[in-house]
């Protein structure tokens, strides 16, 4: 096998016309016109809500006791939501570590519950063939997979624990080096920056441990702490997003996005009113090094707040910044770095549709990078799926003798997806991904005229949560 100069296996040069290159930007484009088309951003389908003491949040919140089906004495108080609604209700709209999502999501996950605590479980796992076309390309089997583990439970009327829970097996499917993807930076191996790589997540990607207190009839404070978490910067992380439900791949914006949700040491703070919530944590802003088993605590000396909203059912916005201290390991140096994202969800007949809209910049010393991310996916027919995304992002660091240079890339990717069959309720899915890249001349020499990647994978999942 041919290798690079820097040691990685080199892919296989994949050449095009750019007439061919206009056609496929062109049936990506349609794609998500057809998708835009989609009407109702405010018909809730009433089978989505959650069943009986679960109730639909925006109905308990903004709703009087005879619509919103709740036996109370008087509007004001059926107004309220009991300890054990608010469970409920974070249920529907946590994402990753304390960030939001919308309310009308399809809730891909398992319940149990044993006396006061409700118990959540969610999971994803692909078993993924990639081929990354061009001279820095390369191809790979592997599997890129998560679980997580969540117990909630009310004391009182006016208090809530919440422990949680989340693992990845990719040190072990994956490897330490990662896994091939065009134009993508990020961490390092062996001592070396990964340059067209995706690292692999650790073992440990949360523990953590959430208490919430009432205050005001609609008013809550929570405190997060973990020794490995998230802190309140950035959009629900990719892998959690229903937009990203089958991409096999990370964003190229990941680090500047969303790249903290793996932290060895978080605190958070935040005071939430009805659907707003203002967080602000102190965090290890250093990310994690190549050994994926341990835990790499470090002085949590960076800092971000975060004003999340949740409008109506099926919209969610974020807008956050975040001082992170010296985060790579390799090239020394303080990032700053805003964020801002809307979500949109909407469950319907036999089907979901989920939308993401995120923008990132990283502030660094001598350069920055900015990036701008536009994802979706349509479950339609309960067994089909399309879904695709568009990244434009400045990257800087894909050229060793050149760390700082950046160039203006962007990613065209469009899939398919179908499930076949289940295995004791789990849903067993075939799908199939192609990606093309838009990039300046200056980097064909490196990258070729048109390197294209495909992925062919299956997919399985904690099923849909039915009511």
């Amino acid at each position: 096998m041919q290798m690079r100069e820097d040691g990685f296996p080199r892919g296989i040069q994949y050449r095009y016309y750019p007439t061919q290159l206009h056609l496929l930007t062109l049936l990506i484009a349609l794609c998500f016109l057809i998708l835009i088309g989609e009407s109702g951003a405010w018909a809730y389908a009433q089978d989505g809500s959650m069943m009986n003491m679960q109730m639909q949040p925006r109905q308990l919140q903004n709703k009087p006791s005879s619509q919103a089906g709740l036996s109370q004495t008087s509007e004001a108080e059926s107004d309220i939501l009991s300890a054990r609604q608010m469970i409920m209700l974070n249920m529907q709209r946590e994402g990753s570590g304390t960030g939001w999502q919308p309310l009308d999501n399809p809730m891909m996950m398992k319940m149990f519950m044993e006396g006061p605590w409700v118990t959540m479980l969610h999971g994803g796992t692909f078993l993924d063939n990639s081929v990354q076309g061009g001279p820095r390309g390369g191809n790979k089997i592997r599997s890129q997979n998560w679980l997580m583990l969540s117990t909630s439970r009310p004391i009182g009327n006016n208090n809530i624990i919440q422990l949680r829970g989340m693992f990845s097996a990719e040190p072990f499917t994956i490897g330490k080096a990662g896994y091939p993807l065009l134009f993508q930076t990020g961490e390092t191996y062996h001592g070396v920056a990964l340059i067209d790589y995706q690292h692999p997540h650790d073992l440990f990607m949360e523990l953590s441990a959430d208490y919430m207190h009432r205050i005001l009839p609609h008013t809550w404070v929570n405190f997060y702490v973990a020794p490995v978490g998230e802190p309140a910067l950035g959009p629900v992380v990719f892998h959690h997003r229903y937009s990203a439900f089958l991409d096999p791949e990370a964003p190229l914006g990941h680090h500047v996005q969303d790249s903290t949700h793996i932290s060895f040491g978080v605190l958070t703070a935040s005071i939430i009113y009805k659907n707003w919530q203002l967080e602000g944590s102190l965090f290890n802003g250093k990310e994690p090094d190549e050994n994926r088993y341990n835990f790499d605590f470090g002085p949590l000396t960076s800092y971000s707040g975060r004003l999340s909203y949740l409008l109506g059912q099926h919209w969610s916005f974020q807008i956050s910044h975040g001082h992170l201290e010296d985060p790579e390991r390799n090239e020394p140096g303080d990032v700053d770095r805003t964020t801002a994202s809307v979500q949109y969800d909407k469950t319907f007949h036999h089907g979901w549709w989920a939308n993401t809209l995120v923008f990132g910049h990283n502030f660094k010393s001598g350069h920055d990078d900015n990036s701008v991310l536009l994802e979706s996916t349509v479950n339609f027919r309960e067994k089909n799926y399309l879904f695709g995304r568009i990244e434009n992002i400045q990257k800087s660091g894909l050229l060793r003798n050149e760390p700082a240079a950046a160039f203006n890339i962007s990613d065209f990717s469009v899939g398919l997806g179908r499930e076949l069959f289940r295995i004791m309720g789990i849903p067993i899915t075939l799908g199939a991904m192609v990606s093309v890249y838009a990039k300046p001349h200056s980097l064909e020499s490196v990258y070729g005229s048109f390197p294209i990647s495909f992925h062919v994978f299956l997919h399985t999942n904690v099923p849909r949560m039915r009511m």
